[in-house]
């Protein structure tokens, strides 16, 4: 909306926006404290009732927590300050924070508070140091349709409609992460704007806590990032990237090869299984080999079909692979929207790669995989360069994993009985959640197990790091603004 299209004031005409606002918060000092928000920002402050409510508000977990009271959709680091200025004048009221709205809980959003949208902030550039500058909402497809035709490659996510800013802050697993690690590791500075709206660096050389803590345990404890600078490396659109398809029940065995063997894969290595057995009780998932020349792909063809790779996989399993466009992949690897989500997942770290290990895991998940068409699995191969950095160098603190494991429910809402289906499947995941849990070492912040519980959460996702960053917290937000369902306790 425009902003004269948005009229809160009394001495304005638009009756049908501030009869919205009224019925969704009351003649409230909030419903001032907001109006004057809006009066004072390039954005647009947006409330139910309104054209553009829907859209704005919209998250892709339809399952997640609800509606906000308002959308406050900033345009500007100046308008995220006056906005945290503002909302630390109401410190009862609860906001969230969303670059692309894909939190698997569904925390982007909340039922009774503010949504802090950054959707606006998207924008891209690049210097001649290859040092890409990005605001939290550009997307991996608009990072890709970027920097592919200057010949760069990031470390973005692999689903086209992730936003950078929440994918790096909690870590950031892509293709290349096997090549460089983490998104987050490549990282230069940040810009945050704190919860009393003051707008700092962190780098390195400046309130380097704040920049440890916020690469990896970033997402919603800290402030909001409103500018990232981060490595980008030479590469091309010319990529070998295929399918890899598995008989479920070689699954563990497969497992257990390719980890028994990880640090010595290609870093080019690229594999993420996923989906549902088929028919014929095949797994399939993609598999790259992610280089920066033709000569790359020429070799990534010769290692994935001969004999070295070969003998790790088991029998009956396919590769089928071809020189293609990572951008036309890219654009259509989209996150289906939508839908009923809720998330499982844990790693499998290098002291745990067995087949009895592996076979004990998969002993839970296959009866659940079977159980609904509902639940689908996801195996990612980590290892390489993310296992190289040292344990403390930022606040992701699961440098031995070498997988990350597990499944997700997604119901279209559009199904027949969704709401039914989605609470089956989800109550068979709890009882298989329960017994995975024991059998994994740590979970993936950005995919968040809302299940977990207080006592849990904080060293399933932040090990050995818990008191650091609870320190780090204490300094950067001691009104413990940021907060939400499993944000960092203090």
């Amino acid at each position: 909306l425009a902003a004269a299209t948005l009229c809160l004031t009394t001495e304005t005409a638009a009756a049908v926006p501030l009869a919205a606002a009224t019925a969704a918060l009351g003649e409230t000092e909030t419903l001032a404290t907001l109006s004057r928000l809006h009066d004072d920002i390039k954005g647009d402050v947006i409330f139910p009732g309104m054209d553009a409510f829907a859209a704005a508000a919209h998250i892709w977990n339809e399952g997640g927590a609800g509606a906000p009271l308002a959308v406050v959709e900033v345009e500007t680091a100046a308008d995220v300050a006056k906005a945290m200025e503002a909302l630390s004048a109401m410190p009862s009221l609860a906001f969230n924070v969303r670059s692309g709205g894909h939190s698997y809980a569904g925390y982007s959003s909340g039922e009774g508070g503010v949504m802090l949208s950054l959707r606006r902030l998207n924008g891209i550039s690049v210097d001649d140091h290859d040092v890409l500058t990005l605001g939290p909402a550009a997307t991996v497809l608009e990072v890709q349709d970027y920097v592919l035709p200057r010949g760069l490659g990031a470390v973005v996510g692999v689903c086209s409609s992730v936003a950078e800013g929440g994918h790096i802050l909690g870590g950031g697993f892509g293709f290349l992460t096997r090549k460089y690690g983490l998104a987050a590791d490549n990282v230069l500075s940040f810009k945050v704007v704190l919860a009393d709206g003051r707008v700092v660096d962190a780098s390195e050389a400046v309130n380097p806590d704040l920049f440890w803590a916020l690469r990896g345990a970033g997402s919603g404890n800290f402030g909001v990032v409103v500018e990232i600078r981060m490595q980008a490396y030479k590469s091309q659109d010319r990529q070998l990237i295929g399918t890899i398809s598995v008989p479920f029940a070689s699954v563990p065995e497969t497992l257990d090869s390719l980890g028994a063997h990880a640090p010595g894969l290609p870093r080019e290595l690229f594999l993420v299984m996923e989906g549902a057995p088929d028919d014929a009780g095949v797994l399939s998932g993609v598999i790259g080999y992610i280089g920066e020349t033709d000569e790359d792909v020429a070799k990534g063809q010769a290692y994935l079909a001969g004999a070295e790779f070969s003998k790790l996989l088991p029998e009956g399993a396919a590769v089928d692979v071809a020189p293609t466009s990572w951008m036309a992949y890219t654009h259509a690897k989209d996150n289906s929207m939508g839908n009923l989500v809720k998330a499982y997942f844990g790693y499998v770290t290098a002291d745990m790669i067995s087949q009895d290990n592996l076979k004990r895991l998969f002993a839970v998940i296959s009866p659940l995989a079977a159980s609904s068409p509902y639940v689908l699995l996801e195996v990612d191969l980590f290892a390489g360069a993310l296992g190289e950095k040292d344990p403390d160098y930022n606040a992701f603190a699961h440098r031995n994993a070498v997988f990350n494991v597990g499944w997700y429910v997604m119901v279209p809402v559009d199904a027949n009985d969704a709401a039914a289906e989605f609470r089956d499947a989800v109550a068979k995941s709890e009882a298989a959640w329960a017994q995975l849990k024991p059998l994994i070492r740590g979970v993936y912040t950005n995919y968040v197990v809302d299940s977990l519980t207080p006592e849990e959460y904080p060293r399933m996702y932040h090990g050995d790091h818990v008191e650091r960053l609870q320190d780090v917290k204490r300094a950067y937000d001691p009104g413990n603004r940021f907060r939400y369902k499993q944000s960092i306790p203090i």
